[in-house]
C-alpha cells in the first residue's frame, strides 16, 4: 500500500468531463499504486486539505488561461505558503486544440512563486470531448501518474 496522500482537484460539474478525467485519474492511483485519493471541486477547498503530499491539478481553459478558483487556492493557503514544497502534477484541458498550454504555464508560474515542487512533465489533453476516451492520451496520462508516483 502507497503511503502517499493524493488531493486531486479540478473545476467542474458532477458530470462534466475534467469531473470525469478526475475519476479516472483517481481510480488510477487507487487500482495501480493503492494510494491514498481524495478528490474535490476547487470552490469546496478549504486550507486544511493541504495536508496531501502530492497534489493533481485538472486544469479547464477559461479565456485562455486557468479559472480565477485555481488562483484563490494559491491565494488562501497563508503566507508563506503551505503549498510550499509540495509535489504537484498539472493536466490542462480544453476543447480547443491545445489542450490549455497557456493557462498550465501560467498556473505553474504562481506555484513556482509560492514554493512547490512542479512535476516537469506535463498532460494536455486537448478537445477534451473527443478525447476523454482516446486511448493515445489516457496511455500518456497513465504513464506521467506512474512516473509522478515514484518521483
Amino acid at each position: 500500500m502507497s503511503n502517499k496522500k493524493y488531493l486531486i482537484i479540478s473545476q467542474s460539474t458532477d458530470r462534466g468531463l475534467n469531473k470525469r478525467l478526475a475519476n479516472y485519474v483517481e481510480d488510477n492511483l487507487l487500482n495501480e499504486h493503492s494510494a491514498n485519493c481524495k478528490y474535490l471541486n476547487c470552490d469546496e477547498f478549504v486550507e486544511s486539505d493541504l495536508d496531501r503530499d502530492r497534489l493533481i491539478f485538472i486544469i479547464p481553459e477559461w479565456n485562455g488561461t486557468y479559472p480565477y478558483l485555481f488562483k484563490q487556492i494559491v491565494d488562501n493557503s497563508g503566507w508563506p505558503s503551505k503549498l510550499e514544497g509540495k509535489k504537484v502534477l498539472l493536466i490542462g484541458t480544453s476543447n480547443g486544440k491545445f489542450g490549455n498550454v497557456m493557462g498550465v504555464n501560467h498556473f505553474e508560474f504562481t506555484l513556482n512563486y509560492v514554493g512547490c515542487e512542479v512535476f516537469g512533465k506535463k498532460v494536455y489533453v486537448p478537445k477534451l470531448s473527443e478525447n476523454i476516451e482516446n486511448d493515445e492520451y489516457l496511455g500518456y496520462l497513465k504513464d506521467v501518474i506512474l512516473e509522478f508516483h515514484l518521483a
